[in-house]
């Protein structure tokens, strides 16, 4: 049958593709007649140059004038398709705290059959303690998956900091008209990193990072013995078959290794973009 690709790859992102790479296909996809094609490739969007300024991609893979549309990398995931019954979903939460602008930001990652306009929900305690944060807010959740974000002022949290591991614990929920549609909960931090001049500041003060390289696979023992050690933040390997330790046999930061470093006051260095040796 005739074959249509949702690329969400390069210059060609899907605007509404979720921070988890889920996209709505519902208008082009047919049962049987489609392939579904994911590609690796570099998102541009936020970054400083284009796809088309990129002369180090261009000159490492000897491409062409086109080369920003050329697919590099393809990806042996899985791809997953899933029908939307649910009204007003939530497949994931996560928090963005501000210690300058003494604000959180709660981020929704929400799938719906229907568009709905529902109130969120959002509450927070420290772990062991009765008194909570809380605040609710009007949203409107489109048909599909989508991305949404509701912040607030908080003028008194407790920071979280290294060797002080304050962890909140939070719960979100989407109601409609008085009835639950979805909920999620999830752990977080209160911090924020910035830089002021050749200083990394954590929360207002100078940091100071006491680094172990993650030559080991990061978990509850491994965690407890380095920061028995002193140590107070782990470098993840930014090559994935660097000596022994494979990403894809032992992931080296997926959730469960955040929380873990969350509970111990451990921050974590972790791979992105750089022009040199070794990321930031």
């Amino acid at each position: 049958g005739t074959k249509k690709t949702v690329d969400i790859a390069g210059d060609l992102v899907v605007t509404d593709a979720a921070r988890t790479g889920e996209v709505e296909v519902g208008g082009v996809a047919k049962a049987g007649a489609n392939t579904a094609c994911v590609y690796a490739s570099k998102d541009y969007t936020g970054m400083g140059r284009t796809a088309a300024d990129d002369i180090l991609r261009r000159e490492a893979y000897g491409l062409k004038p086109d080369y920003s549309r050329r697919r590099v990398g393809i990806g042996k995931g899985r791809v997953e398709l899933e029908r939307c019954p649910k009204v007003g979903a939530v497949r994931e939460a996560w928090a963005e705290t501000s210690v300058r602008r003494h604000a959180i930001a709660v981020r929704l990652g929400t799938l719906s059959a229907r568009a709905v306009d529902a109130t969120l929900v959002f509450t927070a305690a420290l772990r062991g303690r009765h008194d909570t944060f809380c605040f609710t807010r009007e949203v409107r959740l489109p048909v599909g998956a989508a991305e949404l974000t509701a912040e607030a002022p908080w003028a008194d949290p407790v920071l979280w900091d290294l060797y002080r591991p304050n962890v909140y614990a939070a719960t979100v929920t989407l109601l409609e008209g008085g009835r639950v549609l979805d909920a999620r909960t999830f752990t977080f931090g209160f911090r924020e990193v910035w830089t002021e001049g050749r200083e990394v500041l954590l929360n207002g003060h100078p940091a100071h990072f006491h680094v172990e390289m993650s030559w080991f696979d990061l978990n509850a023992t491994s965690l407890g013995f380095f920061r028995r050690l002193g140590l107070n933040t782990y470098y993840i390997q930014p090559h994935p078959n660097m000596f022994w330790g494979q990403w894809a046999e032992h992931p080296s930061y997926d959730e469960t290794v955040m929380d873990l470093c969350d509970d111990e006051g451990i921050a974590l260095f972790v791979p992105t973009i750089s022009g040199g040796r070794f990321p930031l």
